[in-house]
């Protein structure tokens, strides 16, 4: 269902949006690393380190979220994301943004959005370009992530609340993964 953009904006200051997180990493030679964009545009998300992620459609179910912000905003070649031993219907954290900021967080002047926030786990392929809202990418070491300030919102205490999440993913064996793919039996 497509909804003309006056009323979209109309809705977004009136209701709260739902979002996904998205803090993808990946293990290379060793090392852990966490996947963080830079956003393009003006206002708030300007230059500032972010995690992937934005509204969930309506009828859309969270895997499929997930996986479609992925897609929209990383393009690659033969990406093979996996949810490790994470349940997409559990989220390792949940978060609040808001015009007015909410005690003491960072505020987001364009909505009122909830977001629930997913780590996933880029098997197999190559990140080639960031695409979308986003104009830049990279490939950060767990040990070498940007001071909080350097994000937008609260996504730098975001990510430092994950952090150890992913390190214990890290250490885990990769059996009893779910590949995220959108095949006819997962859609309703």
């Amino acid at each position: 269902m497509h909804v003309p953009k006056p009323l979209y904006w109309l809705v977004q200051k009136l209701v709260p949006i739902a979002c996904v997180d998205v803090l993808p990493w990946r293990q290379v030679d060793g090392r852990t690393e966490v996947c963080l964009i830079r956003r393009d545009g003006d206002g708030p998300t300007k230059n500032g380190w972010a995690l992937v992620g934005g509204a969930v459609k309506r009828g859309e179910i969270l895997e499929e979220s997930v996986l479609r912000h992925l897609n929209e905003t990383l393009e690659g070649d033969q990406l093979d994301w996996r949810v490790d031993e994470i349940d997409l219907e559990h989220p390792l954290h949940a978060a609040q943004y808001s015009p007015w900021g909410l005690r003491g967080h960072r505020p987001d002047s364009r909505k009122h959005a909830i977001a629930l926030t997913f780590l996933v786990r880029l098997r197999s392929g190559k990140v080639r370009r960031a695409r979308g809202e986003a104009d830049h990418f990279d490939w950060i070491t767990v040990d070498r992530i940007p001071d909080e300030h350097e994000f937008v919102f609260d996504h730098g205490s975001i990510v430092a609340t994950l952090l150890p999440s992913v390190v214990l993913a890290a250490q885990r064996k990769p059996a009893g993964t779910k590949a995220l793919t959108l095949g006819p039996a997962e859609r309703r």
